[in-house]
C-alpha cells in the first residue's frame, strides 16, 4: 500500500513538471508573438507614412501640372509607364 502512495506521488509529480514545461514553452511563444505583433506594428505604421508621403507628393504633382506658367488651366500630360 505504501508503493501505491508513492506512485501517486510520483505520477502527480511527472504530471506537475510537464504542466510546468507546457506553461513555459506557452510563455515562449507568446513572448514570440508579441515580438512579431510589435514588427508589424512597425511595418504597417512605415507604410502608413511612406503611403501618406505618396500621396501627398502625388497631390502636389498634380495641381501644379495643371496650370500654365501664367496660372491659367492646361493641359495634364500623361506619362507612359
Amino acid at each position: 500500500m505504501d508503493g501505491d502512495a508513492f506512485t501517486g506521488i510520483g505520477n502527480s509529480m511527472q504530471s506537475f513538471v510537464q504542466v510546468q514545461s507546457i506553461l513555459y514553452h506557452n510563455r515562449l511563444f507568446i513572448n514570440e508573438i508579441n515580438h512579431y505583433h510589435e514588427k508589424v506594428v512597425d511595418l504597417y505604421s512605415d507604410l502608413s507614412n511612406s503611403f501618406t508621403k505618396l500621396v501627398d507628393v502625388s497631390c502636389d504633382r498634380d495641381s501644379g501640372e495643371t496650370l500654365n506658367s501664367d496660372g491659367k488651366p492646361g493641359h495634364k500630360r500623361i506619362r507612359p509607364d
